[in-house]
């Protein structure tokens, strides 16, 4: 559904139980119906550019769910039923006005890429540390100051993108030195 001029998803679009693809892109919607959870074989649901500003709890029905990306949207709540999505691999929540993220969020054991950029962070959400599989997170462009050592616990990361925070220098190099394998770009130039 792209640059269409609907304020909600069409209700025709319910009966079609089998879709695996949803992407909402470049329109008015700014209400994601509750009935979203019918769509029970869906592996890829796309929000952005739209005028979403809240995602329904029925999101947590989405059992076959792999790759979800919520971005530009002015989404500011998302549920903490995300966390019953098990097979997520894929998550972008990227600059949004969001108002909680969840401890609970733990559970998305299967996340291998997370994108938690331009949120206004200023602390390190410490759900992300029960992310064994994580191998790319995107913490970019918000004001977080240091990471904590127990971020060492993932051995699965490979990247940390993280332009744009508060890392004084002493905590790059910490950062670093904590983490020799995974790449740390603290700049633009860095990428």
């Amino acid at each position: 559904i792209s640059q269409m001029d609907l304020d909600s998803l069409p209700e025709s679009l319910r009966g079609c139980v089998n879709i695996t693809k949803l992407r909402i892109v470049h329109t008015e919607i700014d209400t994601i119906q509750s009935w979203i959870g019918v769509f029970s074989n869906l592996v890829d649901l796309s929000i952005y550019d739209s005028h979403v500003s809240e995602i329904p709890a029925s999101i947590g029905e989405l059992s076959e769910l792999r790759n979800l990306e919520l971005f530009r949207s002015g989404i500011q709540h998302i549920p903490e039923e995300i966390s019953k999505l098990s097979k997520l691999e894929y998550l972008k929540i990227a600059t949004n006005p969001l108002d909680t993220l969840y401890p609970s969020w733990n559970k998305l054991r299967e996340l291998r890429r997370l994108d938690l950029a331009v949120l206004g962070l200023s602390d390190f959400p410490d759900f992300i540390l029960s992310l064994e599989n994580l191998e790319y997170l995107r913490i970019d462009d918000n004001n977080i100051q240091s990471l904590p050592d127990s971020i060492i616990k993932l051995e699965s990361l490979k990247e940390i993108c993280a332009p744009g925070n508060n890392f004084s220098d002493s905590e790059q190099v910490r950062i670093r030195a904590l983490l020799p394998n995974v790449h740390v770009p603290f700049s633009i130039e860095e990428i």
